[in-house]
């Protein structure tokens, strides 16, 4: 049987705490400023309250996160208050958690083991001074107890769940769940084979001009080009009043824009953002409206025409132009738009070029990439590991192309499916299409899988989510 030794980070920070006999009191924002009565409750544990006041174990946390972030020059705004706050309610959580598991078993801290911890906090030339405990004060020394307590019972726990430290008893550790031999050798063997591969990458972005200019050219309706200024209103009856009053000359456009429009759509001064035909047929209802617009001359003003917030009228600046493909902003809309609403034809194109790239990559990838003005990116050697969990190596990779790779499992079976050398079929990831050629295999170095982390985890998770938690911290942190 093996065994692991686990160390909490909210252990040590309490120890640090302890053995420095620093009990800080957080004071100006940290106290919430507010001297006339307690805090709201950030939360409880099996009916166990979580404040944040004097000498509890949220305010130690407070203090000790708010002075190792100051350490390292990170300036204290609200951001990171509300990250100290946020670590420091968690960690209480699972020192409360930890101390109501260790009370329901019965256990209780004795007093010998408090005293002798107590004794290192009153040493004199490395021996214990009576004369130093007398001295002290009655308050400190309470407190100093208290919070001894607070650490050998969440050691407490740490230790029956995990494992007491091996140093003292040998190679296994003395209490804790225990993992079978075969169940780390399993663990391990995630990492015995590792795969490089050679990659080249096709990137939608870089969808030819020529065939950009070709499909703009095959719909020009939705790149005319509209000038607007727009009022809408939230219901029929105020927009047909004010209908009326723009064709009874007792109002101007721009006058019932700052009297009844809503900053929808528009800028400050009621000019329509959207620009070209395809962009204003997405925010009308009824995408047949659009003939009323393109028939406005200029100056005229529309009928009320019902969109995605309201009930709008539309005033045409000047007439409708059509689409100038000559204009290196309309050629620029027609690349969003395809980006956008016709990204199945961009694939479709780069599938049947990755395709083609395989069967010359088969006998040179190299040259292959340079035939087709692709990349060749190399991919370090990895294993199977899916979600890239701690007991194995992980994948990291800098390349766009192959974010979330550790989770996209078309990648991870054609990866491990290839043969040395072998070119893999067309995979579409984020806005690329990538095509593979295995490359290189590495066997792993032998070693302890980490299942430390994954059980730190997993016990964390356990009583962060767990029933008995009452999360207050969003609504106690936004009262501070």
């Amino acid at each position: 049987m093996k065994k692991h030794t686990y160390t909490f980070g909210s252990i040590i920070i309490l120890i640090i705490v302890i053995f420095a006999f620093i009990i800080l009191t957080p004071t100006g924002f940290l106290s919430g400023g507010k001297n006339d009565g307690r805090l709201p409750e950030f939360g409880s544990y099996n009916g166990k309250s979580i404040r944040y006041e004097q000498e509890s174990v949220m305010a130690k946390e407070v203090s000790y996160n708010a002075q190792m972030l100051q350490s390292r020059g990170v300036e204290l705004n609200d951001q990171s208050y509300y990250y100290i706050f946020n670590g420091a309610f968690q960690q209480a959580v699972l020192a409360t958690a930890y101390q109501d598991e260790v009370e329901n078993s019965g256990y209780t801290v004795p007093v010998s083991a408090v005293n002798r911890i107590m004794m290192n906090s009153f040493m004199e030339n490395g021996v214990y001074s009576p004369k130093l405990y007398k001295q002290a004060d009655e308050n400190d020394k309470r407190d100093l107890r208290n919070s001894i307590e607070e650490v050998l019972t969440t050691t407490r726990f740490i230790d029956d769940v995990f494992g007491s430290n091996t140093d003292l008893f040998g190679t296994t550790a003395l209490y804790g769940v225990k993992e079978s031999d075969a169940e780390l050798d399993f663990l391990a063997s995630f990492n015995e084979e590792k795969r490089g591969f050679n990659m080249a990458a096709f990137a939608f972005d870089s969808y030819p001009e020529e065939m950009k200019l070709a499909y703009g050219k095959a719909n020009p309706s939705k790149f005319v080009k509209y000038d607007l200024s727009a009022i809408t209103l939230e219901d029929k009856s105020t927009a047909k009043t004010v209908a009326n009053r723009l064709a009874n000359s007792e109002i101007s456009f721009e006058d019932a824009v700052t009297e009844y429009g809503q900053r929808v759509y528009v800028n400050s001064e009621g000019n329509l953002l959207y620009k070209f035909q395809y962009q204003i047929e997405n925010i009308l209802t009824n995408k047949d409206d659009i003939t009323k617009l393109s028939a406005l001359g200029m100056g005229d003003v529309s009928d009320i025409i019902q969109t995605g917030t309201g009930f709008t009228l539309f005033m045409a600046n000047t007439t409708a132009k059509e689409a100038d493909f000559t204009d290196s902003d309309t050629i620029k809309q027609v690349s969003t738009y395809i980006s956008t609403f016709e990204q199945e034809m961009t694939e479709t194109y780069f599938t049947e070029r990755a395709k083609a790239f395989k069967a010359a990559a088969a006998n040179n990838f190299d040259a292959a990439c340079k035939e087709f003005g692709v990349e060749s990116k190399t991919i370090s050697p990895f294993p199977l590991n899916y979600g890239n969990t701690s007991v194995a190596s992980k994948f990291e990779s800098s390349e766009s192309a192959l974010y979330g790779a550790d989770t996209n499992e078309t990648f991870l079976k054609t990866a491990f499916s290839l043969n040395m050398n072998e070119v893999s079929e067309p995979i579409v990831m984020n806005n690329n299409v990538v095509v593979l050629q295995y490359t290189t295999k590495a066997d792993s170095a032998e070693s302890e899988p980490h299942v430390d982390d994954v059980d730190k985890y997993a016990i964390s998770s356990y009583f962060l989510n767990n029933k008995k938690l009452k999360n207050n911290f969003d609504q106690a942190f936004s009262k501070l």
